[in-house]
């Protein structure tokens, strides 16, 4: 995206992380999450982080999605 000059925004932003999530590109994630704000000026939301947290259990990473929520600046809840 960032090559062919694309403007992310938030809803392109979690399709993205939702399509990491889905092929299991964890780290790919990772980058794209913590690209967002300096990149594209993209504040993460909780639903940002949830698909995080979903990317992280999925892979089977839980203590990683454990420390991740216990980080968020945004108090959790059930958003899918």
């Amino acid at each position: 995206m960032k090559l062919d000059g694309a403007h992310l925004h938030e809803v392109t932003s979690v399709r993205v992380l939702t399509a990491c999530r889905y092929v299991d590109i964890v780290d790919e994630g990772w980058r794209h999450f913590q690209s967002m704000p300096q990149d594209y000026g993209v504040v993460p939301t909780i639903v940002h982080y949830n698909c995080m947290v979903h990317m992280l259990g999925r892979a089977g990473r839980r203590v990683e999605a454990e420390d991740f929520i216990k980080s968020m600046p945004i108090a959790p809840d059930v958003t899918t």
